[in-house]
């Protein structure tokens, strides 16, 4: 058995240092072999990269890579919306994140090294570590936000400091994020180029050349701006900390293995996306030439194109109005006005239970935030038919009502009751902060700060004074827009008002 060198150990020697080197970093854990692709590996190996997945942040991100294709704006930019949206839609059929993952682990163990692990969990267990963590993930959840917006536009006109945007170079290049980014986005090019008008007909080779050539400067020139934004809240001498570790053996190790893990997953995500279109043609060439799949994935302009495709010398017809004119699609809009209040009956979801499923159900909030996103733009939803506009609302009411059934889950106090239930009672001062006296219905008093949930709506204690308390109550609708309330308790035994 092999410790990550060529040299062959005496079988009690393997085991003695593997298991010395299991105590050290990890705990007690026993020693047995698993196989994995005909190879007997020391699940302890294992079990350490699982802890590492957690503690890096792999595994949260793991949840969303699906959606995290499509967020930076290379993708975007290059495929017509109706072929991005058809991707989109196909990829969280294929998607499995723990299939993303396992090929990260393959790709790790291969080439397993534990110098260079304990040198990792070193890292990513160091304040310095864990800040960085926290500024990938939440970078990753915002996504392109206002701020990010105006700070990329600020690049232009104020460049940043040599030093920072040179130690950004020797992140992007020792990381190779845009090698990795193009490869993965030639991939999902090759799934349309057939249905793409601007590619179509061009050899894929010399498309693929031709792409990386044009967009491999402008992409690599928003990765290192993406950069600067990303870890914009570091000192410099953070930042140099962060570049050493990553440009350190383990870190170019392990960077160099995740991307070849994340490049084997995408060439199997690739193979069952293209298994998808190959069934789409099949189903299209038979003899009613319609396409239950064409029509689950795609919106009714790509599924008009792909018709097209099939047998430009037809043209799409009407047994009673003939050749259908572009100009017909503007019913859709009208139709968009009847789905107005079954779209505005969607209930809300409370912003503390919201801001909760980031971390423990990071799928189901990555899932929200797309179908906030596609109900936020009536363009979009105007341009469905009736049918996909209904089954989108019935997806889309499903994942709200899965979200909602967290809630008991974040009630913590008495005090998260009816107000009708609560009386402020008494206020007092300690160590300069200002404490509320709360009875409950039961007869009960509690001590409230402000910051505390109070009420039945996830509400948050937001002041304190002598004579009443503001709790502030935050809601999400279905276009992910922040409602927000306040809620007044007065000193006196009254039922809150509306602030």
């Amino acid at each position: 058995m092999e410790l990550g060198s060529s040299h062959q150990s005496p079988k009690f020697l393997t085991t003695v240092a593997v298991a010395l080197f299991i105590i050290a970093f990890m705990g007690a854990v026993p020693i047995v072999t698993a196989k994995e692709n005909g190879k007997t590996v020391a699940t302890g190996r294992k079990a350490m990269l699982d802890k590492f997945l957690q503690v890096s942040g792999i595994e949260t991100t793991a949840q969303t890579v699906d959606s995290q294709l499509f967020g930076d704006q290379l993708v975007p930019s290059q495929f017509p919306p109706g072929q991005l949206i058809m991707l989109k839609n196909m990829m969280s059929r294929v998607y499995e994140p723990e299939k993303w993952l396992q090929s990260i682990r393959h790709r790790l163990l291969a080439d397993y090294k534990p110098q260079y692990m304990r040198a990792l969990f070193k890292w990513y267990q160091s304040p310095l570590g864990k800040k960085i963590v926290q500024a990938e993930m939440q970078d990753l959840n915002e996504g392109m936000t206002e701020e990010k917006k105006e700070f990329l536009v600020q690049l232009k006109y104020q460049p940043p400091k040599e030093n920072l945007l040179e130690m950004a170079e020797r992140l992007e290049t020792t990381v190779g994020m845009t090698d990795h980014t193009m490869d993965t986005f030639l991939m999902l090019m090759k799934i349309l180029l057939p249905f793409n008008n601007e590619w179509k007909g061009q050899p894929a080779r010399k498309v693929s050349r031709n792409v990386r050539e044009d967009l491999f400067d402008s992409a690599r020139e928003y990765f290192l701006q993406s950069f600067l934004y990303k870890f914009r809240n570091l000192s410099d001498k953070e930042l140099s900390q962060y570049v050493s570790f990553v440009t350190s053996p383990a870190g170019k190790w392990f960077y160099r293995s995740y991307f070849r893990g994340s490049k084997d997953a995408m060439e199997h995500i690739s193979a069952e996306l293209q298994n998808l279109m190959d069934l789409i043609q099949v189903e299209m060439d038979s003899e009613d030439g319609e396409s239950d799949l064409l029509k689950e994935f795609a919106p009714p302009g790509e599924r008009y194109a792909f018709v097209r495709m099939r047998d430009p010398f037809i043209p799409l017809v009407d047994p009673k109005k003939g050749l259908l004119q572009p100009d017909e699609k503007d019913e859709s809009e009208m139709e968009f006005r009847k789905f107005a209040d079954e779209l505005k009956s969607l209930p809300q979801i409370p912003m503390e239970v919201y801001r909760n499923l980031k971390n423990t159900d990071p799928r189901l909030y990555a899932d929200l935030e797309h179908f906030g996103g596609l109900f936020s733009q009536e363009t979009k939803i105007a341009s469905m038919g009736e049918g996909d506009y209904l089954e989108s609302v019935n997806k889309y009411k499903t994942l709200i009502q899965k979200a909602n059934e967290t809630q008991p889950s974040l009630i913590l106090t008495p005090i998260q009751a009816d107000y009708q239930n609560l009386k402020l009672v008494g206020v007092i001062w300690k160590n300069n902060e200002t404490i509320a006296l709360v009875e409950t219905g039961d007869r009960k008093g509690h001590s409230v700060k402000e910051g505390d949930l109070m009420g039945p709506n996830f509400g948050v204690v937001e002041t304190i004074d002598n004579n009443q308390m503001l709790i502030l109550e935050q809601s999400r609708d279905y276009r992910g827009n922040i409602l927000s309330k306040k809620k007044q308790l007065d000193f006196i035994n009254e039922a809150p008002e509306e602030g």
